[in-house]
């Protein structure tokens, strides 16, 4: 469920305070149908309530996402990432002549 989003961005933007976003391919919310609506809701919700821009950035290296990257049914998730790291998620175009996944 989403229904946290705002008192999160609320509470880190009063006391200034950072954000963890997790995107694992697990869910741990029984709320969430699978780890994919979960990833675009946290997504989402970054771009929607300021985590996107607002929060610094860090990164584990070699994790679940250089996996994502590599399958062809999880590719576009990985985009996804990509795209939201780069500022345009979720308004980014493919580039012409190739053929992204939908997810």
């Amino acid at each position: 469920s989403t229904d946290r989003f705002p008192a999160v961005a609320n509470i880190t933007r009063n006391l200034t305070m950072g954000v963890e976003m997790e995107l694992p391919q697990y869910t741990r919310n029984p709320q969430v149908k699978d780890w994919q609506t979960s990833f675009v809701q946290y997504l989402d919700a970054a771009v929607e309530y300021g985590f996107d821009t607002m929060a610094l950035r860090t990164y584990y290296l070699g994790n679940a996402f250089v996996n994502m990257a590599q399958n062809a049914t999880t590719t576009c998730f990985y985009d996804k990432l990509f795209w939201f790291v780069k500022g345009t998620y979720p308004f980014a175009t493919p580039l012409p002549g190739v053929d992204w996944p939908q997810c």
